[in-house]
């Protein structure tokens, strides 16, 4: 049988018209297509390796933006536990609330407040693990983070307390197996980010009943002012051998507000105490809005960690 074929090839392709065919018909792809799709080639590899190093560049900027700390998050160390990192930089806060100084060394909490004091004792309150941020670079951890932090102290005058609302950074070694604190270094806090606790809200029958309690302890103090935690007025005076009451008609209005960045509740409301003399004379009467700082510490349970008298 006669094979009759005819066509030719242009830029758009192969045009051919097969007549009273017998066997086979090997078509090869034309100079010009074959040079096009090498062109192809050439651009989508230029564009990746473009992209690439664009990649690369944001990379450096982001990771090494002040030679110590990664601005973004990258990709985390196959089998890293996120769990175990917060876990050793909260060990290493614990150990941290062990001092016994108002600045201590290499430590996050600070309390100005207090510079010359005896017998200082730190304790944290709430739980800085919940909202804690995370970030990687190579092997390395970087972590920021809130916690509260309170202070009892002694001073020639007496007793003192406050609360230190601390933010605080770290960079905790990665490696196989346990970490310990010596893994972990504190460092001067970065913002990773805002802090978002969630484990902390109470409800409104929970914080009157603590504010209840701790106004109920207030009024032990046999003096004036009363305990550290509780509400002191500027014109508070200084009296031994007193008995305290509370006002129990005092207006209560509380307003609730949460303190989200570091899982505080905060109640305002009114209130009035009395001081009274050893012979039953009224001495002092103190009252107005207070403002008062809770956490929550387990199964919803409120604890109030200090009052304040409100101008």
């Amino acid at each position: 049988m006669c094979n009759q074929a005819s066509g030719a090839v242009h830029d758009g392709g192969t045009v051919l018209q097969v007549h009273e065919v017998g066997g086979d018909i090997v078509l090869h792809r034309g100079p010009a297509r074959r040079a096009r799709a090498g062109r192809t080639k050439v651009r989508t590899a230029r564009a990746l390796v473009l992209l690439l190093l664009i990649a690369a560049g944001q990379y450096a900027i982001s990771a090494l933006g002040d030679g110590t700390f990664p601005d973004a998050a990258t990709v985390r160390p196959i089998g890293a536990d996120e769990k175990e990192i917060k876990t050793v930089v909260d060990m290493k806060l614990r150990s941290c609330a062990s001092e016994h100084v108002p600045i201590p060394v290499n430590c996050p909490q600070r309390s100005t407040t207090a510079p010359r004091v005896h017998r200082a004792k730190w304790a944290i309150r709430g739980f800085p693990i919940d909202g804690m941020r995370v970030v990687w670079r190579g092997t390395r951890a970087f972590v920021s983070g809130t916690a509260i932090m309170t202070i009892n102290y002694l001073t020639p005058n007496g007793t003192g307390d406050n609360l230190d609302k601390t933010r605080f950074s770290a960079e905790v070694r990665w490696h196989e197996g346990s970490l310990t604190e010596e893994d972990v270094d504190l460092l001067p806090y970065r913002d990773l980010g805002p802090i978002l606790k969630r484990d902390f809200e109470l409800t409104k029958a929970a914080a009157k009943e603590a504010i209840d309690e701790a106004f109920d302890l207030c009024t032990r103090s046999t003096t004036s002012p009363m305990a550290p935690i509780c509400p002191r007025a500027e014109d508070t005076p200084l009296l031994d051998g007193v008995k305290w009451e509370l006002n129990k008609s005092r207006v209560f209005n509380e307003a609730m507000n949460n303190d989200y960045e570091f899982g505080l509740v905060l109640v305002t409301g009114s209130y009035s105490v009395m001081a009274w003399s050893q012979d039953d004379r009224l001495v002092y009467t103190q009252l107005g809005t207070y403002r008062a700082t809770l956490v929550r510490v387990a199964n919803g349970i409120a604890r109030v960690l200090q009052i304040q008298h409100l101008p």
